[in-house]
């Protein structure tokens, strides 16, 4: 059972390399690493080449002209990849744990059900799409370079082990190759925002497990989007092409949702393109799996 990871990189590449190196150090058997260049300034497999890094037998570059997003990575990182697992990571994630690697292709394989697992996850997913009370993780809290983590403590229980979850973040998720395909991949969903608890809750739908695995490591949380305007162009474009071409139209279309008395963002009008995808990928998320299909609250 062979192990992939697909990690999508836009800008940030002095980050990139230390996290990078940290996965390439702690890595024990062969894997296979996908790096996505997905719209970056400058095209990444140049800057390695200066760095002399691109001979690593582990990496190999895929370059796309444009930023796709975050939640199309995974429809793209299935299709390169050939193995049965696929981690994928953002590109602030710092993995520390030697043989990591052993860890997650052991509890693939110990339990067939196992669709997702994840280093930061919970027990629970709320009415409104959060982790509740049930945050687990390893996060160590260490500084690497300029970049510092934060400890698991505070977002919720720290822990080393393997427990259930309905809930992984979407900073480190991996899945069994015939899981993700089983879930496919929605065109119409927002390009970022919410995709980890649409995908969770798809997972868990179509009969598969998740869990959290306490692996050492740190996410540099808000690090994954380093240049707005390249991400404010592509969330634009995004609802351009399905007929919504400002702010207030997308707030007068979706009216009912805006004074909806559960809607946790009640009466709020979007003040940026990030904004505005956040609050359409809530919409989307909350009224299928909690309006309509009553899945969530859930907890395991």
């Amino acid at each position: 059972m062979d192990l992939s990871i697909i990690i999508s990189v836009l800008n940030q590449f002095e980050l990139f390399e230390e996290t990078l190196s940290q996965i390439i150090s702690n890595t024990q058997d062969f894997i296979e690493i996908i790096v996505i260049d997905n719209g970056s300034d400058e095209i990444l497999s140049d800057y390695w080449k200066e760095k002399r890094l691109l001979g690593s037998k582990y990496v190999r570059f895929v370059r796309n002209d444009e930023n796709i997003g975050n939640y199309p990575i995974f429809k793209q990182g299935l299709e390169l990849s050939q193995n049965e697992i696929i981690a994928f990571f953002h590109s602030d994630l710092f993995i520390y744990e030697k043989g990591w690697d052993k860890r997650v292709v052991k509890v693939f394989k110990e339990n067939s059900k196992l669709g997702l697992i994840g280093f930061i996850g919970s027990n629970e997913i709320d009415s409104f799409g959060g982790r509740g009370l049930g945050t687990m993780s390893n996060f160590q809290g260490r500084q690497i370079g300029k970049w510092k983590g934060s400890p698991a403590e505070v977002h919720g229980k720290r822990i080393n082990d393997f427990r259930k979850a309905v809930l992984i973040d979407g900073c480190s998720m991996i899945f069994r190759r015939k899981c993700l395909e089983d879930i496919g991949f929605r065109p119409d969903f927002p390009v970022h925002h919410f995709y980890d608890r649409l995908m969770c809750c798809q997972v868990i739908e179509k009969g598969w497990e998740i869990r959290v695995l306490g692996i050492e490591c740190d996410h540099i949380s808000g690090m994954t989007v380093s240049r707005e305007n390249k991400y404010y162009e592509l969330v634009k474009k995004w609802f351009l092409e399905r007929g919504i071409n400002s702010f207030d139209e997308w707030y007068n279309k979706n009216i009912d949702w805006v004074n909806k008395i559960d809607n946790p963002n009640r009466g709020v009008k979007p003040t940026n393109y990030d904004h505005l995808c956040y609050l359409e990928a809530e919409k989307q998320f909350l009224t299928e799996w909690r309006d309509q299909k009553g899945f969530i609250p859930r907890m395991v």
